[in-house]
């Protein structure tokens, strides 16, 4: 069931879940639906990374846990936000509102927001912003999404978290600023930018 999730095989996956849905009891069809990976990613994980509604759909017909998290604390939104999928957020979003913290750490303190710009991924930055998430919050390491975002080397993810309010004088647990570091990465469209 991951791996035709996690290759996008909605066909395959559909008939996986009725399978086994004909042919176990409903607390062997609730664990297989639910069943982790050696790093606690579950189907509905990688359902949201693949931005397949479709699937998500199904796993929610059919009762699978949708606030599940891995062995580092990272959640569906996560998982939405690694793969650049604003559609898997939008639906999070609509059919489980106010059921979904966007604002919520993994292990390491890393918003949705902190991944999303890390992945360069815009569309899921705009996303969480709109829903007026922490922009100027410190992960483990001290960055903030700005931070990221500069690692991230994409100038139109700096603009937007700029012009939404994002700080360029936070300074990371290493003494940088986002400037600082766009300077030492150098990624000299961005260093302009933040100047």
């Amino acid at each position: 069931l991951h791996c035709s999730i996690f290759y996008d095989k909605t066909k395959i996956a559909k008939e996986i879940i009725r399978y086994c849905q004909n042919n176990l009891n409903n607390n062997e069809f609730l664990k297989f639906l639910n069943k982790k990976n050696n790093k606690g990613i579950t189907a509905f994980h990688y359902a949201s990374f693949r931005g397949n509604v479709n699937i998500i759909n199904y796993l929610s017909y059919y009762k699978a846990n949708i606030f599940d998290v891995t062995d580092k604390d990272l959640n569906v939104i996560h998982f939405a936000c690694q793969g650049n999928k604003p559609n898997s957020l939008v639906y999070f979003d609509y059919y489980h509102k106010g059921k979904f913290n966007f604002n919520q750490p993994d292990s390491k303190k890393s918003t949705p927001l902190h991944w999303a710009a890390f992945m360069s991924a815009y569309e899921c930055v705009l996303f969480l912003l709109n829903k007026k998430v922490k922009i100027n919050i410190q992960d483990k390491d001290g960055n903030t999404p700005l931070h990221l975002a500069v690692i991230g080397g994409v100038s139109k993810t700096v603009r937007l978290l700029l012009q939404k309010g994002a700080s360029n004088n936070i300074e990371n647990k290493k003494g940088e600023t986002p400037m600082q570091l766009a300077q030492s990465k150098n990624r000299i469209e961005i260093y302009n930018i933040l100047k």
